[in-house]
């Protein structure tokens, strides 16, 4: 062939090229439920190219131990951080503060406060000074960012470490998802799980919780909804239905979550009486009649950090089980409630005397709200709805407990497939900044997930780190970033709390 005959079936490819992706459809065409055939449109060609977030200065060095971090995501974590004479250790000295390890100071992201009032958090900073003389208990709420613990057990450790306190908190009777980095579980029996998201306009009462969910091994009998009824005397057992929860040790728990002293179950409801046993390492420790009620009830025993906990159910009916509390007898408790698919409407859609009791016998002094994320992929100008919406869930925790400290953390950032390329949603700061205007409505504080892991286009620095940060799916961290992106959060914290300190010493 000729230069110039080359040269015009060149042209011609290209030209022929050219052609498809200009009439080729921008969604792709689908060619089985899980494969789709995509090209490129033809501007992107002329288009400047997409430049990933820098991401080095933000992990630095120090930021998470990765020592302990074996079989899990099929990587080993080992020695991940090395020496970077950029990337130094600073260590905030003031009198009876906490020192700071990261990177750079530049890479944390600070709280924000309404009105810039540091003074938001002083209540929880004042019993945060002081949390061996009792439980200091913070609950964690989340979408599937905080699913088998990830995000939460690192903010556990780290305040346990600090603070004092130990055991994983607050669980429910039936784990909906794989709590495998914490504690392990297992049930047996005919187990079912009624939560705010599938069952709020199902369930006759609304009695989800603390952990927006109850379980139950017996079928949904009719009850009243007095929640103020007084007890009822029925403590005879029959038989009819039984149910049995594990709890045994993790290999990859964190040290301070294998140290429990108390054992509480939270239930109510029963319309007869359940034997409940509990067994720690095999070991009876005690039998306990639950009398038939139509209100909150708690249960307590004593245990010296077992390996493996057993209890057994038996009776008539089975109660709501609203938690199962494994804590310390003093210091930091931290409790995870992941909510899969939630956009953070967790409080308007259950029974409020039953979330008022919980909250009050459980002496909550922290909420961490850390939602958004579910709403990314509905791209629209404006989020006043949501943050309407959002707004209402901190109006419903004002009004049942005025004292609490709340942070509400924003979206972390999401990435979608453009002609080949992952690029943020571009509406995650209008949803972070809807999040922030709600936040600082009803006094609580705000910390931006957004920003903190390097804004726009950093999901993929995230992914395609070695080892990766996040998943394949630019959506969610690995278990390695989940715990960056938590030390990180804890490293804000904690430089607020050295303020407040410095406040009061002066």
């Amino acid at each position: 062939m000729k230069p110039h005959q080359t040269l015009i079936f060149l042209f011609g490819v290209f030209f022929s090229i050219a052609l498809i992706m200009l009439v080729f459809p921008a969604d792709g065409i689908r060619i089985s439920n899980d494969k789709k055939l995509e090209m490129p449109k033809l501007s992107q060609l002329f288009e400047e190219s997409i430049r990933y977030a820098n991401i080095d200065g933000i992990i630095g060095e120090n930021v998470v131990d990765t020592s302990y971090l074996l079989d899990y995501d099929q990587i080993v974590y080992r020695n991940v951080f090395k020496n970077d004479s950029q990337n130094f250790k600073v260590v905030l000295e003031v009198v009876d503060t906490l020192s700071i390890e990261v990177g750079s100071i530049s890479s944390i992201q600070r709280l924000q406060f309404p009105r810039d009032d540091k003074t938001v958090l002083d209540n929880f900073f004042s019993d945060l000074q002081n949390p061996k003389e009792k439980v200091l208990r913070i609950v964690h709420y989340g979408d599937s960012q905080l699913e088998g613990d990830r995000i939460t057990s690192v903010i556990r450790q780290n305040l346990q470490k600090q603070f004092g306190g130990g055991g994983p908190g607050l669980l429910p009777a039936l784990q909906p998802y794989n709590y495998g980095i914490t504690i392990k579980q297992s049930n047996s029996g005919n187990w079912l799980r009624y939560n705010t998201m599938e069952h709020s306009n199902s369930v006759k009462g609304q009695r989800f919780g603390i952990l927006a969910g109850f379980s139950r091994f017996a079928p949904i009998r009719g009850i009243s909804n007095d929640s103020t009824s007084s007890n009822l005397t029925d403590t005879t057992v029959k038989s009819g239905y039984s149910g049995t929860i594990t709890f045994s040790r993790s290999d990859m728990a964190y040290q301070n979550n294998n140290y429990y002293k108390q054992v509480r179950l939270f239930y109510g409801y029963n319309q007869s009486a359940v034997k409940v046993s509990l067994f720690a390492n095999d070991q009876l420790i005690e039998d306990k009649i639950l009398p038939a009620n139509k209100q909150l009830m708690t249960a307590k025993w004593s245990v010296n950090s077992p390996e493996k906990l057993v209890f057994k159910f038996r009776g008539g009916d089975s109660p709501e089980i609203y938690a199962i509390g494994l804590d310390a007898e003093k210091g930091i408790a931290v409790d995870n409630v992941p909510q899969r698919g939630s956009a953070g409407f967790v409080f308007t859609t259950q029974n409020k005397e039953l979330l008022k009791a919980m909250l009050t016998e459980l002496d909550v002094r922290l909420l961490i709200l850390e939602f958004g994320g579910n709403v990314t992929p509905y791209i629209t100008d404006n989020y006043d709805y949501y943050g309407n919406m959002f707004g209402k869930q901190l109006a419903v925790i004002r009004e049942i407990k005025p004292d609490i400290s709340i942070i509400v953390i924003g979206p972390a950032d999401m990435s979608r497939n453009q002609g080949g390329t992952y690029v943020s949603y571009p509406n995650i700061p209008n949803i972070s900044a809807t999040l922030r205007r709600a936040a600082f409505k009803y006094n609580a504080v705000y910390w931006d997930m957004y920003e903190a892991m390097g804004g726009k286009n950093s999901m993929p620095s995230w992914v395609y780190h070695d080892p990766p940060l996040a998943g394949k799916d630019f959506i969610h961290f690995t278990r390695l970033g989940s715990e960056i992106i938590s030390k990180i959060f804890y490293n804000a914290l904690i430089m607020e709390y050295n303020d407040y300190l410095k406040r009061k010493n002066k």
